[in-house]
């Protein structure tokens, strides 16, 4: 449509020669052999393609498919071949942001269920492991115990944008007390850093965050006083009025992958002010969806909220959002922030603007 010679793409296979992949997950001597038979299959098919047509750039683990870089005459290839189930776009993933510890009445119970012995893994744009309270130093550290950049495909996920520093305050930050800052809610826990962004900027394709998913099951017990027990992402896309499982195939597999694996995944339900739908993966039946309200009441000199063109929040025209909306919403403890999407099937609400938590380079600052 864009007139570009190529497209990236997800693509399915039929698994009829793999094992049952979410029944064999839960146990840790099966997933090696899950992943040889999801990695013979997957070099049989592909060997079936001219790489000049389908130029591979993600083979998954745990699930029988991958990503590709295709001309148009690949993918007609892929379509006649009778291995693959689906194809789907490889599209962008944006980001989006969930402390307000009283309102969510966590102050006495964070003093006996701190998180210790537990890690989340922080799937985002990364994490500046040098905060004072997110492990003050190289990588891994005290705090961020390991992880992985999906997006650039190397070892280091440092946070070159900030979105995943300030979740990954929100969720384990070191206690302390730093003005409005006073540690993340499970302040015990350990991090992994999963920085599924490429670059610097601040969109992920779809096929990074699966394989940050993927990374997780692989390397859930790397420290087995503190495993993966909780995977963290606040991205995503789209419009969705109900469970979207049969119409995000790949996502889907990886999430109930991860969830057969014993983790439980947290995922934003999107800002764009739907009443009547979420963005995915949150509305995947596997995950969690979490919505926005304003953890206080506050004030501004202006206050508004970008939309989209089908939100319900009373919006009006305006070019300082790439939607063409926002909403003039007044912030009230405990309301519905305009810019979250909900939905009937949405699975609860939690403490979003004005939260303090760590910023990039140091220091604390509101979101």
């Amino acid at each position: 449509e864009n007139r570009s010679t190529t497209t990236r793409v997800l693509v399915n296979l039929r698994e009829a020669e793999t094992v049952d992949a979410q029944n064999s997950l839960k146990q840790l001597e099966n997933r090696e052999r899950v992943a040889n038979r999801v990695h013979e299959l997957l070099e049989r098919v592909l060997r079936g393609f001219s790489p000049a047509q389908v130029q591979k750039t993600r083979c998954f683990k745990y699930m029988a498919g991958f990503s590709a870089q295709v001309t148009l005459e690949g993918l007609e290839a892929l379509v006649e071949d009778p291995d693959v189930l689906s194809i789907e776009e490889d599209s962008l993933l944006y980001p989006n942001l969930a402390q307000g510890i009283p309102l969510m009445n966590a102050s006495t119970t964070r003093t006996r269920y701190n998180g210790e012995g537990v890690a989340v893994a922080i799937c985002d744009t990364g994490i500046d492991y040098t905060h004072i309270r997110l492990g003050n130093g190289g990588f891994p550290n005290s705090k961020v115990i390991g992880g992985y950049d999906t997006g650039d495909d190397d070892n280091d996920p440092m946070d070159l944008e900030g979105h995943g520093t300030a979740c990954a305050g929100i969720a384990a930050g070191d206690l302390g007390f730093d003005g409005d800052y006073i540690g993340g809610v499970a302040w015990g826990a350990r991090l992994y850093a999963l920085k599924i962004s490429h670059g610097s900027g601040g969109s992920a394709y779809i096929s990074n965050m699966i394989q940050g998913w993927e990374w997780c099951i692989d390397h859930q017990y790397d420290d087995a006083n503190n495993p993966i027990m909780i995977i963290s992402t606040s991205f995503g896309g789209g419009r969705y009025s109900g469970y979207c499982d049969g119409d995000t195939v790949a996502m889907t597999t990886a999430a109930a992958n991860a969830k057969a694996a014993g983790m439980t995944l947290f995922v934003s339900s999107g800002n764009d002010g739907y009443c009547n739908a979420m963005g995915w993966p949150a509305c995947i039946s596997h995950v969690i969806s979490v919505g926005a309200v304003y953890d206080a009441p506050f004030t501004a000199t202006s206050i508004g909220w970008c939309v989209a063109t089908g939100s319900c929040a009373e919006k009006f025209p305006t070019v300082g959002c790439s939607s063409g909306y926002y909403a003039p919403d007044t912030p009230e403890a405990d309301n519905v922030a305009a810019y979250s999407n909900t939905a009937s099937f949405l699975s609860l609400l939690a403490p979003s603007n004005w939260a303090t938590t760590t910023e990039r380079g140091g220091g604390y600052w509101n979101t």
